[in-house]
């Protein structure tokens, strides 16, 4: 065999050799740490009680108001307990004014009492005595929208948002699992192999 004929079987099989040579290793599914993550989850979770004290205790919050100052002390707070201390509120800014909605309580009064469902928006400035005033609804677009409500909004309510239809619910918006469903969840057995999902993550999911 001439030396030409041996380059060019060398470079062949090297051709040949290099994908199989850059194939990914196979991932190997660690079963005892997933035991103790599933452990974790159905009997120390804190999943629950960590979104209550963020939505309902701290409510939605506005960022550099007071309220999200107290909600990050408490996440400080909250990981230095769960064995995760070091952590620390990093200045940032400038900003401006923080802004928090202590009281809104809006009522229609005339030609008779109804309650409004009514939010005020961020950072409007706050009133000295309750406030009374003929409600319009600002329907603005365009620049040109607003010389119809010329000098009629100055002791006005102004509604910024379009009313809403409240539709009566006779089915639940959400249903709970029940207890098979849950004891199926517990008891999934977790794929194995390193196939990746759509998204490109590892693994599978439980059905």
């Amino acid at each position: 065999m001439s030396w030409k004929l041996r380059c060019l079987f060398i470079c062949c099989f090297g051709i040949a050799a290099v994908p199989a040579l850059a194939q990914p290793p196979v991932d190997t599914v660690d079963q005892e740490v997933v035991a103790k993550i599933k452990a974790e989850g159905t009997d120390n979770s804190q999943v629950m009680q960590t979104i209550s004290y963020l939505t309902d205790v701290y409510g939605p919050r506005l960022t550099g108001s007071p309220d999200s100052k107290v909600a990050a002390e408490w996440t400080i707070r909250q990981l230095d307990e769960w064995g995760l201390p070091g952590g620390k509120m990093e200045p940032w800014g400038p900003f401006g004014r923080g802004w928090t909605l202590e009281n809104c309580v809006v009522s229609m009064v005339e030609p008779t009492y109804s309650p409004i469902i009514a939010h005020v928006k961020a950072w409007s400035p706050s009133t000295t005595r309750s406030v009374r005033g003929v409600p319009i609804y600002l329907d603005v677009k365009t620049p040109e929208d607003l010389d119809q409500y010329r000098g009629k909004l100055g002791r006005a309510i102004v509604l910024i948002s379009p009313p809403r239809e409240l539709s009566a619910l006779f089915e639940p918006p959400a249903i709970r699992k029940t207890e098979s469903d849950l004891l199926r969840l517990a008891n999934a057995a977790p794929q194995s192999g390193g196939r990746r999902g759509a998204a490109g993550g590892r693994g599978g999911r439980s059905a």
